[in-house]
């Protein structure tokens, strides 16, 4: 009879045992997904943060592309403005030699 109460004896604390290993076992589960659970949300955040990062860039660069297109027209205004005065200048030098040249033939007669 006492083999068989040091059977269940055992059987008992091999079912302790057990249970004891599945409750540490269930707490660093435990701990492992509030870990998981903590770096999820932090790469969560961070998603957001690039996407807000990613959406301020494009802005930005909205921004630059619209005013370089503005300094572009800009510049190029200026280019046919400066081209128009050099050939008013032509023009004028044209006819300030023609003008000097009618004078001083006058001048001469």
């Amino acid at each position: 009879m006492i083999i068989v109460w040091l059977s269940i004896a055992l059987v008992v604390i091999a079912l302790i045992w057990l249970v004891v290993g599945v409750i540490k076992d269930s707490r660093r589960i435990k701990d492992n997904v509030i870990r998981c659970s903590k770096s999820v949300e932090i790469l969560r955040k961070d998603s957001e943060n690039i996407v807000k990062q990613n959406e301020k860039l494009q802005e930005t660069a909205g921004k630059i592309t619209k005013d370089f297109e503005q300094k572009r027209q800009d510049v190029e205004y200026l280019k046919d403005q400066g081209q128009a005065l050099v050939s008013t200048l032509k023009d004028s030098k044209e006819q300030f030699v023609d003008a000097y040249y009618r004078l001083v033939d006058k001048a001469e007669v």
